[in-house]
């Protein structure tokens, strides 16, 4: 998608990376009889990847983001059918501490 979008940022000699190119640089590879498996990632060319599409990701710090939303809510919802008479069993056979539906 960069590729498409940036081609400039992920460049490299003056010519757009395409995949060949890009595992070839970005990848530890591994030629089997299925063709060329990656294995990894290189290390050494990923700090340089990162480098360059560091000005094209936005960062906020946990928090700082959607203060609109309300907080999450947890409700305990009744089991009905089938499975309330298994659930009821298996209240009883764990005791009263881990009830699973509210009295």
């Amino acid at each position: 998608m960069v590729s498409a979008l940036w081609p400039e940022v992920i460049s490299r000699d003056g010519r757009v990376i395409n995949f060949a190119r890009f595992r070839d640089a970005f990848c530890q590879t591994e030629e089997n009889d299925f063709g060329i498996q990656i294995k990894g990632t290189n290390v050494e060319n990923t700090k340089w990847l990162w480098n360059k599409l560091q000005p094209l990701y936005r960062q906020k710090a946990q928090g700082t983001g959607l203060q609109e939303l309300p907080p999450i809510r947890f409700l305990n919802l009744p089991l009905k059918g089938a499975h309330y008479k298994e659930v009821r069993k298996l209240e009883r056979e764990l005791g009263q501490q881990d009830r699973f539906i509210p009295r």
